[in-house]
């Protein structure tokens, strides 16, 4: 590594020092987040008080939306609602994961960043789900998973934003330079965050981590595969885009690839950053010809 680029990377580390998340949190604020299962539930509610609004109201989105309401009858209709919903364990993750990308709105790469993690989530959920059958209870670590696998890149686009009109900078600062070094910054954040250890893995380059202890495919190989796929597609069209056979009337097909994985998309909230190009089973063209009268 040249010396020029040890010194940029020592840049981004500082950005990554000086990070401002959009909150400030007591001592006593960060020992409920590091064990919230262990206090009241009148601690929680006090803690929603501390975090900005677009925050929680993307908790709240999350919590409420058709995936995690399957096992319920009503609405989050508070903070200790969400918490418990997504996992007491996972609420501080989902909290520095949604507001690292809340820096989005004045800076096109992040929100690039985002919406493509957003989509790695659903296919990874529609995965895990529709494919391999997993209890959706681990849906929250699925989610998570997808959302910090390259969060490590935030620090690099925001110095790369403030060096804009730096050529100096700007010549070094690619997407492989990038690409190189995210997973070393997502360490590090994953430490400065104290999040849990199961999101190490996503980070580990001296091997793939293909089955966990129950012998099943592990989230990291799951999340991982998914990435690639999205990342193939944003990189041409901005969002996820298949083709796929759809459900008909005529229930010719019922349950296709291209409508669970629509229907997963919509459940999540993220329908918009999904596009199913729809083609034909032989049974499905006759149908439609026998309708229209063989034309």
């Amino acid at each position: 590594m040249s010396a020029t680029d040890e010194s940029i990377l020592q840049e981004v580390e500082k950005e990554l020092e000086v990070m401002n998340l959009g909150f400030d949190l007591s001592a006593e604020d960060w020992a409920i987040l590091e064990q919230p299962q262990r206090v009241s539930k009148t601690r929680i509610l006090e803690l929603e008080k501390k975090l900005p609004i677009t925050v929680i109201n993307e908790l709240f989105r999350i919590a409420n939306s058709p995936l995690y309401m399957k096992a319920r009858r009503r609405e989050s209709e508070d903070f200790w609602d969400v918490a418990f919903i997504l996992g007491m364990d996972n609420i501080k993750s989902y909290i520095f994961s949604i507001a690292l990308f809340e820096m989005a709105s004045s800076n096109k790469d992040i929100l690039f960043l985002k919406n493509r993690s957003l989509a790695t989530a659903g296919l990874s959920l529609a995965i895990i789900h529709n494919v391999l059958g997993f209890d959706l209870t681990i849906a929250p670590q699925v989610q998570l998973c997808a959302l910090v696998s390259e969060f490590g890149k935030i620090p690099f686009f925001i110095y790369r934003q403030k060096k804009a009109n730096d050529p100096s900078v700007l010549k070094i600062m690619t997407e492989d330079f990038i690409n190189i070094h995210h997973g070393e910054f997502g360490l590090k954040m994953i430490k400065l965050f104290a999040l849990p250890d199961y999101l190490v893995n996503l980070f580990k380059k001296e091997s793939l981590i293909f089955f966990d202890q129950a012998h099943q495919i592990s989230i990291t190989t799951i999340v991982r595969i998914a990435k690639l796929i999205v990342r193939d597609s944003f990189n041409r069209q901005n969002k996820l885009i298949i083709t796929s056979v759809v459900d008909d009337q005529d229930f010719v097909v019922s349950g296709s690839v291209g409508s669970q994985l629509q229907s997963f998309f919509d459940a999540l909230g993220i329908g918009d950053l999904l596009e199913v190009i729809p083609f034909e089973t032989p049974a499905q063209e006759y149908n439609r010809k026998k309708k229209s009268g063989g034309r």
